[in-house]
């Protein structure tokens, strides 16, 4: 598994705006219903446990994708 971050920030507010979290996982050899649930899950786990978004939310838009997963699915 990778994670990458990015964010757009205001430097005058010295504030984050919005933050895209991409997830890379190893999806090869699953089906299209496999890997939704995949995404599915992801996202449950993130809702429950991603520091980054405890951590600046509210106020930031913060999105989570994970990468490979077919038309780059939100999790």
């Amino acid at each position: 598994m990778r994670l990458w971050a990015h964010g757009t920030s205001d430097e005058a507010e010295n504030r984050y705006l919005s933050i895209a979290e991409e997830v890379q996982l190893p999806l090869e050899g699953l089906t299209e219903q496999e890997v939704a649930t995949v995404v599915k899950v992801f996202g449950r786990a993130v809702a429950a446990g991603c520091t980054v978004e405890r951590t600046v939310v509210p106020g930031v838009e913060v999105t989570h994708r994970v990468l490979g997963a077919g038309q780059e699915q939100q999790a």
